[in-house]
């Protein structure tokens, strides 16, 4: 007869050594992926994720696991928040940390690298 020792795994009291030797990485750090970059330029430009899909011959599912990964990366929650992001650090908006107005500037083509 075989005997066996039960252990009960707590993850407060026994943390696993994968979770302490996973590193987080930040999320500044990371930069979007070339497809991202892509997709945020159509999402921004008012597409919708059917027609983004439609467009590279993907599903939907696809482009919006695109779409989530990129508001992570922004540090945004919905499409709005990475349109805003979007503009501002194309220089089309300026938002001041002080609370004050936003201003525009004048506005440059959707095609002029950063």
């Amino acid at each position: 007869m075989r005997h066996f020792q039960l252990i009960r795994l707590d993850s407060k009291a026994y943390p696993s050594a994968h979770r302490q030797s996973v590193r987080r990485r930040d999320i500044a750090d990371e930069k979007p992926t070339p497809r991202e970059l892509e997709v945020e330029d159509l999402l921004c430009r008012g597409y919708s994720q059917e027609n983004i899909a439609a467009i590279f011959g993907r599903s939907v599912n696809t482009i919006s696991a695109h779409a989530l990964s990129l508001y992570r990366k922004r540090g945004v929650h919905s499409q709005i928040g990475l349109l805003l992001a979007y503009l501002e650090r194309r220089g089309i908006v300026v938002f001041p940390h002080d609370g004050s107005e936003c201003s525009l500037n004048e506005p440059r083509p959707f095609g002029d690298a950063q």
